[in-house]
């Protein structure tokens, strides 16, 4: 049995949380948000196979220009997919936009993808959790127009444990801003790559860590002035 549920609000607070009644049933939720003060969250708890999205904010309608959204995705189960979207490359937020996901179990995917600007003290923050094996992270974060000083305008993490065979990616670009990505993962024959590089004149601050437990794993640090 396949359950599917979308949401589309203009207000503050949107919640979805399902759970099925016995296993091989795959469940679908999704939100989309345009305005401001948005926060959105899914919890699938259970099962297996499951599709989670949270959008908020696009190309021809963003999020408010001077509110931070948040949005969190909660997955406890195997073959999952998770993905979070935040504003667009003309949108400014004053606050702090973030973004998360936690999946536990094999074979999950979890896709954060974050796109802001401004000249504020904006952070953004995109963070992804797996606890398991065969799992795939992708995190995307840009950042234009920032506030050209030493305090972090965009952070992203990526921690994998207790796994094999996962897959961890980190990209970062911007122009006047502040990067900072880690990526932890514990287990053999695990992947990571981070690449940070600039798009536009305003100079950018990098920093970026890897750290690997375990046998067989591979990882690479690009980084682009």
């Amino acid at each position: 049995m396949r359950y599917f549920a979308k949401i589309t609000t203009t207000f503050a607070l949107a919640l979805v949380f399902s759970a099925g009644m016995a296993f091989g049933q795959d469940q679908d939720a999704e939100i989309e948000q345009f305005g401001t003060n948005t926060d959105a969250d899914i919890s699938q708890v259970g099962d297996v196979g499951n599709d989670a999205s949270i959008t908020q904010g696009t190309e021809s309608n963003p999020v408010g220009q001077f509110e931070a959204p948040s949005a969190s995705i909660l997955q406890d189960g195997g073959n999952n997919t998770a993905t979070v979207t935040q504003g667009n490359d003309n949108s400014g937020a004053v606050g702090v936009p973030e973004a998360s996901i936690d999946q536990i179990g094999d074979g999950n995917t979890g896709t954060v993808s974050q796109a802001f600007g401004g000249t504020g003290s904006t952070v953004n923050i995109g963070e992804i959790y797996q606890d398991g094996n065969d799992n795939t992270a992708t995190l995307t974060q840009e950042h234009f127009g920032g506030a050209q000083s030493f305090t972090t305008n965009v952070a992203g993490s990526i921690e994998q444990k207790n796994g094999d065979f996962n897959t961890a990616t980190v990209t970062q670009k911007g122009s006047g801003a502040a990067f900072r990505a880690d990526v932890v993962q514990n287990g053999s024959d695990n992947t990571a790559t981070l690449t940070q590089n600039d798009f536009g004149s305003a100079a950018n601050l990098y920093d970026g860590d890897i750290m690997q437990v375990g046998s067989m794993n591979n990882a690479t640090i690009t980084q682009t002035p």
